[in-house]
């Protein structure tokens, strides 16, 4: 049986802790649905706050720079990591669905929330640089659909890098930042996912961020 820790729209604070008007919002995705008796559309964004599973309230504004959400109830949502639900948060999502009498099937609305690969990489190009190299990785470099802005926002930002240690985080840290899916790869793992006359064409085409 899934996990009921649960929270009402927004999250109410647990016992013994306050309420916050500003909180980090995980293993998101952003949900339009017209409730039954009503014409109106509205977006809600459903994830998961310090271990809660949440589902907003009517979401009015969204700041892209800062991947921010202000919801009808005047709380402000932070976008944090890749999109996608997890089970259990899913699971509630449908339970809150019903319970507020969505009509029809919910439609998933992330992509108007996301920057595309490639212009996730312009926007945060320097700091994912700092990133890299805070994580000892070495020459970054881009390939993939990305690299000539052909991406969708269903891609991921496929990264290769030099290290002969563990990057650790990196790939998580990277993925808080821009709120993309990110593929980290070193050269030897290129035969892992590519022919060998791939590999060459890969390495061949990768450029430096």
């Amino acid at each position: 049986m899934p996990n009921k820790n649960v929270s009402s729209e927004d999250g109410q604070a647990s016992p013994g802790k306050p309420f916050q008007t500003e909180e980090t919002l995980r293993s998101w995705t952003v949900f339009e649905v017209t409730s039954i008796g009503s014409n109106e559309k509205s977006q809600h964004a459903v994830g998961r706050v310090q271990g809660r599973n949440v589902v907003t309230s009517a979401i009015q504004s969204f700041d892209q720079k800062t991947m921010s959400v202000r919801t009808l109830s005047g709380r402000v949502f932070h976008l944090k990591g890749a999109p996608g639900l997890l089970f259990e948060t899913a699971w509630y999502w449908g339970h809150w669905a019903e319970m507020n009498e969505v009509k029809g099937t919910a439609a998933d609305m992330r992509n108007q929330y996301l920057l595309r690969p490639s212009e996730a990489l312009a926007a945060h190009r320097e700091k994912i640089r700092q990133l890299i190299k805070y994580h000892h990785g070495q020459n970054p470099r881009v390939f993939g659909p990305a690299l000539h802005g052909a991406d969708r926002h269903d891609d991921d930002l496929t990264i290769l890098l030099d290290s002969d240690r563990d990057i650790g985080n990196l790939r998580d840290e990277l993925e808080d930042l821009i709120c993309v899916p990110v593929h980290l790869l070193i050269p030897s793992d290129l035969r892992s996912y590519f022919s060998v006359e791939e590999c060459e064409k890969a390495l061949a085409e990768a450029q430096p961020m």
